[in-house]
């Protein structure tokens, strides 16, 4: 597929403002909100410094209630 589009739009990369493709930015967004379950407006920077920091924060979330509930990881399911 071929996306070809000239439409510019503001958005926010590594804390700066800068001129994206509105099409490569929507997709890009929706596709990482809907892998970590997160609204839309949550994933504006993924290349900041806080989005790092808080999927660093989710992560010891999960690690640490995975490590009190002793869960499976993901991965370790051989059957369903």
């Amino acid at each position: 597929m071929v996306v070809e589009d000239s439409k510019k739009i503001n958005s926010m990369m590594n804390g700066e403002e800068v001129k994206v493709s509105e099409f490569v930015s929507t997709f890009r967004r929706s596709l990482l909100s809907e892998h970590l379950g997160l609204p839309e407006n949550e994933v504006i920077d993924p290349l900041s410094i806080e989005f790092t920091n808080r999927m660093n924060t989710i992560t010891e979330v999960i690690t640490l209630r995975n490590n009190f509930f002793n869960l499976l990881k993901t991965g370790e399911y051989k059957n369903f």
